[in-house]
């Protein structure tokens, strides 16, 4: 399904060049619609308690065990480390969020004219562009600067559009 991405008007601003700060306020994105993507794989994001031991990997390669606590992960990122890394988001965040959506960000591009819209989703909604029905998803100034520079490619959501259910997998 084709998604747009719309930056929230929340500082701080997101550059043009994918960046994040306060330094320009001319030239920001925040309140634009700024990208489009593909999102044709959606799954339900498992969280476990696990009181002794949490898994992680090292940068060497191997998994290493250590005591902790909460655990995120989905059928296709089921090592909770990695799921983070993908997020941009690290447990507390997660814990504090309790997201049960896990929506696969694809093809990410920039749109060449980034436009306004009268009133932004909470959290998202449907549209129609081209006489297409898309999806439109607003996304913080920060993790969309992640998403624009290939750090993030799983956007987590506590509720999801109907249409967007179907693609759970």
């Amino acid at each position: 399904m084709k998604a747009y991405l719309y930056c929230t008007k929340a500082k701080p601003y997101l550059q043009p060049n994918g960046a994040i700060g306060t330094v320009s306020t001319k030239y920001n994105l925040n309140g634009f619609v700024c990208f489009e993507c593909e999102i044709n794989k959606v799954e339900e994001i498992r969280h476990d308690y696990s009181p002794s031991f949490r898994f992680f990997r090292r940068k060497e390669g191997g998994i290493s065990i250590t005591r902790g606590d909460d655990l995120f992960f989905t059928k296709s990122v089921s090592i909770p480390v990695d799921f983070e890394r993908q997020t941009c988001l690290n447990t507390e965040q997660l814990n504090s969020y309790q997201p049960r959506y896990a929506l696969y960000l694809e093809n990410v591009k920039k749109i060449d004219k980034p436009f306004p819209i009268s009133q932004a989703p909470q959290n998202m909604c449907y549209i129609t562009m081209n006489g297409d029905r898309c999806v439109l998803i607003s996304i913080q100034s920060k993790h969309l600067a992640n998403i624009a520079n290939g750090l993030k490619d799983i956007e987590v959501r506590k509720s999801i559009l109907n249409e967007l259910k179907g693609l759970i997998k």
